[in-house]
């Protein structure tokens, strides 16, 4: 089979691999698609030369053989979920990460891993009656976490970014006002006590840092209100952090650290995120916006990189 390997800094090469071998609970899995995940950018840049990596873990494929103790599938079942190694023609998974994928959808819009981290990131960020909400970064992840905080019904929910393109996006699928990161109103952010140390502004009840950056970070921390939410999405590994720890405990905001780590719960939110899409009340499909062939998986996180015009997320069109 075919697969993609990372050799070195941005050095994939097209490779044939031996089928894998599949264990007693596991599925073998023709992948159809696999997502680009922002995760991996430090390893596409970074991978020491001479090195031997397969990435990819957001794959959407049919199961071609089971296991003998596999109850929950059966060969030609569509899949997706927890399916490591997805820039191969062939992966395999745990019985228990896999879901099925309604049929009434596209594998673009069905790719499942992120669909799972944002079901998990909403169930762990409540919002009450009353409340106002922001999402500071509108990429795939962002689009989707507004998405899903608009079904909680806040009386108002903006969106930040510095792409033009992606703040008329969240427009589109439900926020109240939009803005560039420096344009943020200033009686939105709360930095000091008024007096007899009461709260002053308009800054908000819950506020979601999906940016994954240190200027989305520092921002979140600006307008959550005092005694607020702050639910930290965003992917912030590879990188340290700098918070101002003094701001953070003056405000007394609640933060979540809105990560799931544990694989099965992952699977558990995909599908229901896929039953949301099916009944037409999450839109991936206009997220998905470019495609690549396996042959051109570098090409694709340079896009990821680079964000040429129009882009949301990509993938990998590995077989039909």
């Amino acid at each position: 089979m075919k697969v993609a390997v990372l050799r070195g800094p941005k050095d994939f090469h097209i490779e044939e691999r031996p089928m894998p071998e599949i264990g007693p609970t596991e599925a073998l899995v023709k992948i159809s698609v696999c997502g680009i995940c922002a995760s991996e950018i430090h390893d596409y840049c970074e991978t020491p030369a001479g090195s031997e990596r397969v990435l990819g873990h957001e794959a959407v494929g049919i199961v071609q053989e089971v296991g003998v103790g596999v109850t929950k599938f059966k060969k030609g079942d569509r899949v997706t979920g927890v399916i490591m190694q997805g820039f191969a023609e062939y992966g395999k998974a745990e019985e228990e990460l896999l879901t099925l994928v309604p049929e009434s959808l596209e594998d673009s819009e069905a790719i499942g891993e992120p669909l799972g981290c944002l079901m998990s990131g909403a169930n762990r960020t409540p919002v009450e009656y009353g409340q106002k909400v922001a999402i500071i970064g509108l990429g795939y992840m962002g689009l989707g976490f507004l998405q899903l905080m608009k079904m909680k019904n806040p009386v108002k929910l903006i969106g930040i970014d510095p792409r033009e393109e992606a703040r008329q996006k969240a427009l589109e699928l439900g926020a109240d006002e939009v803005y560039h990161p420096a344009d943020v109103p200033e009686e939105y952010k709360v930095t000091e006590f008024g007096e007899n140390g009461r709260h002053e502004g308009k800054a908000f009840d819950v506020v979601a840092e999906t940016s994954g950056s240190q200027p989305g970070l520092d921002l979140a921390a600006e307008i959550t209100a005092v005694h607020g939410l702050m639910s930290i999405v965003g992917f912030h590994q590879g990188e340290r952090r700098n918070v101002d720890m003094c701001m953070w405990n003056w405000k007394a905001f609640s933060v979540v650290n809105a990560h799931e780590r544990h694989l099965e719960r992952l699977v558990k939110g995909t599908a229901t995120a896929l039953k949301l899409i099916e009944a037409g009340k999450l839109d991936t499909k206009t997220l998905i916006t470019h495609k690549f062939s396996l042959e051109q998986v570098g090409d694709a996180y340079d896009a990821i990189i680079g964000k040429p015009e129009g882009f949301v997320k990509a993938y990998v069109k590995i077989a039909d």
